[in-house]
């Protein structure tokens, strides 16, 4: 019994989830919701990658194992991202355009990534998103937006359309 509990353990399909922080708010519960749902739904193992601070962290450790990686240490990072590639996930959900930094890590270590976009222009531009919005255009393989009027904010933002947009 022991031998095919273990078996069904390695067997089960992996998946990330980067979110911006684990503040209680819109983005961050969607992020909660994932973890749950591809846990209870879909039976999947879920890694939560938090790259802030909040007082979710204890919700998101319900439903997945969570990193918080320290943002300055690259090396870290990427051999956080190498684990879990070796552990079995093959895509990552990169949950905002603040996420976004790590849509290249996390294509280096060959993931599929879906980023998903919510904000519009304006916030893009008062946190200063840019490099962040480029990395996601360049790296990821699907965008995901709302609204079209979302998707053309982001595409106006970056100063180009993007061919793997899904809304």
């Amino acid at each position: 019994v022991r031998n095919a509990h273990a078996s069904a353990q390695a067997h089960r399909r992996r998946i990330v989830v980067v979110s911006h922080d684990a503040h209680p708010h819109g983005a961050q519960i969607l992020c909660l919701n994932f973890a749950r749902y591809f846990k209870e739904q879909f039976r999947f193992d879920v890694d939560l990658i938090v790259l802030g601070e909040g007082r979710m962290i204890p919700k998101f450790r319900e439903y997945a194992t969570v990193h918080q990686p320290d943002p300055a240490d690259a090396a870290g990072l990427e051999r956080l991202l190498a684990a879990l590639k070796r552990r079995g996930a093959e895509v990552a959900i990169v949950n905002t355009t603040v996420s976004g930094k790590l849509v290249a890590p996390l294509k280096a270590q060959g993931f599929a990534v879906v980023a998903l976009i919510h904000e519009l222009p304006g916030v893009l531009k008062s946190y200063q998103l840019e490099a962040h919005a480029a990395q996601i255009a360049e790296h990821a393989d699907a965008v995901v937006f709302p609204a079209r009027q979302v998707r053309e904010g982001f595409e106006a933002f970056i100063g180009h359309g993007l061919a793997q947009a899904v809304i």
